[in-house]
């Protein structure tokens, strides 16, 4: 048995409105009422003619079977309706039709994270075709008088390749070892790490690209200044400029450290934390980006990554469900085709509690977001990374230092290279089922979107948004020299840059001031 997919045309008003109007097909429909074809006529010229609906005819042999219709009700979801002709009902081919069809959307519409369907409960061969087709059903209510089920479909089954390498989808759990500032402006240090990286086992080294100067401003207003009680103290009483001068990796190490990785045989990739980072990043060749959980709301950022075209993995920290469909859409529609997003706990943590994890929410990532699940582990020790492969991480990222009695920014949650080789080790016993590992409730906890903890609610600060880059006298036109996207995120969201640019300043303001609308001249 087999079936085609085409468009429907004018040329299918008839099989489409005997269709309708058949007994059956009214009964277990929400509008039950007869209708002319004459008004069915214009309703099908409509829908033929609506950016938001795509309605296929099914033919089997040459013949129409049944008709499939989605409607687009936002950027992120659609909705399903089927109904198959008489003579091929009860004998498969509606979860057929529903399963090629549903794929078909998902590659038509990239933005698509999920697909509803709204069925009579006593309407038992729908379900079943449904549930045959992966669509689970999520919740019963009422609907114009009727009991109905609905059921949902979310992207399943992600897989990507970072040179060569398959990611997710029951591949070898894809291990980064992150190296963040913890070579204390020590270029042979930065060189001992990559070698280390690759002696424990990793499959990937990762950087950060960015200077003081790219990622915040010079300026030691109340705004710039790093607090927080439970942060490392490190950190505290530092400015933004001071802490990531300290922490950034000097741009002219980073070429030599990727020709590094490519002769020892490890990927080598970055974060970058601004636009001018990706450039310098494209002239290195890197295979793939890393989207920093302060960065998931940078618009700009996100845009110029997604352009590029190739993988990205990105870690969500304490981001919102809004927030992560905001910069999955935004990567999708400017490019992006194979994406991972990691679980990440930003607590920076000596001792982790294990009730902040919520590692559930790794696979609730991947069904709903239709990615590679995995989890960036911003905690000391390696026990969670291995509960989080356990609960299904395709992807682990984990600091490395070389010492941390050396201490640094990461130190205290960092794996010295004797505990990521076990760490390695570990995962791929997991993997092979030589290690069998239970993973504690109070680790997978539930689902979590948002801050975890008081900590993560406080430094939601630290990401990005706009701020006068120089002073900016009244009357005088924003420009991409005077307004600058940098943390912290007291300032309008970097995703009305594109809007601020170009309109006049309403008053004066000061360098290093947090621009507000009560700024930006209307006229």
């Amino acid at each position: 048995m087999d079936i085609t997919l085409r468009k429907a045309t004018l040329k299918d008003a008839r099989f489409l409105f005997d269709l309708r109007n058949d007994p059956s097909v009214r009964k277990v429909s929400f509008n039950t009422g007869e209708i002319v074809f004459e008004s069915h006529a214009q309703w099908l010229a409509k829908k033929l003619q609506d950016p938001r609906t795509e309605l296929y005819v099914a033919e089997a042999a040459g013949r129409p079977v049944a008709q499939l219709r989605f409607d687009v009700v936002s950027a992120e979801e659609a909705e399903i309706n089927i109904a198959v002709a008489e003579s091929y009902r009860g004998k498969g081919y509606g979860s057929l039709v529903i399963s090629r069809g549903s794929r078909l959307l998902f590659q038509s519409r990239p933005t698509i994270m999920r697909i509803r369907a709204r069925i009579k409960s006593d309407n038992l061969s729908s379900l079943r075709s449904f549930d045959k087709a992966g669509y689970t059903k999520e919740k019963t209510g009422i609907l114009k008088n009727s009991q109905i089920a609905e059921m949902t479909l979310f992207r399943t089954n992600p897989e990507m390749r970072v040179e060569g390498r398959l990611i997710g989808a029951g591949n070898p759990c894809f291990i980064v070892a992150e190296i963040s500032g913890n070579h204390h402006q020590n270029y042979n240090e930065a060189v001992a790490l990559v070698r280390a990286a690759k002696e424990a086992g990793a499959d990937a080294v990762k950087l950060q690209t960015y200077t003081a100067d790219t990622i915040t401003l010079r300026s030691d207003k109340e705004w710039f200044r790093v607090e927080g009680k439970d942060n490392p103290e490190g950190w505290k009483g530092k400015t933004l400029y001071e802490l990531y001068t300290e922490a950034s990796t000097p741009w002219e190490w980073q070429p030599k450290l990727k020709k590094l990785a490519d002769k020892l045989g490890i990927i080598l990739f970055s974060s970058p934390f601004d636009e001018t980072a990706v450039d310098f990043l494209e002239k290195m060749d890197v295979p793939c980006y890393k989207i920093a959980s302060y960065e998931v709301t940078d618009f700009l950022l996100l845009r110029k990554v997604a352009r590029t075209g190739k993988p990205v993995i990105m870690s969500i920290g304490y981001a919102s469900l809004q927030e992560i469909e905001f910069a999955l859409r935004t990567l999708r529609e400017h490019g992006a085709k194979d994406i991972a997003v990691l679980h990440c706990v930003t607590g920076y943590s000596g001792k982790p509690k294990g009730t902040d994890m919520h590692l559930s929410t790794i696979m609730d990532v991947q069904t709903r977001f239709g990615v590679v699940g995995g989890f960036s582990d911003n905690n000391a020790g390696i026990e969670i990374p291995l509960m989080a492969v356990a609960a299904g991480a395709g992807v682990i990222e984990k600091h490395i230092i070389l010492d941390r009695k050396q201490g640094g920014p990461d130190a205290q949650f960092s794996l010295e290279p004797s505990e990521l080789k076990e760490m390695v080790r570990s995962i791929r016993l997991v993997e092979s089922g030589e290690m069998k590992l239970s993973v504690a409730q109070k680790l997978l906890g539930k689902q979590h979107y948002g801050p975890a903890n008081v900590l993560e609610e406080y430094n939601k600060r630290w990401r990005r948004s706009l701020f006068a880059g120089k002073d900016i006298k009244k009357g005088e036109l924003f420009t991409k020299e005077n307004v600058r996207d940098v943390r912290p995120a007291f300032g309008l969201e970097t995703k009305y840059y594109d809007e601020v640019v170009g309109k006049r300043a309403a008053k004066d303001i000061a360098f290093a001031t947090p621009l507000s609308w009560d700024m930006v001249s209307v006229s």
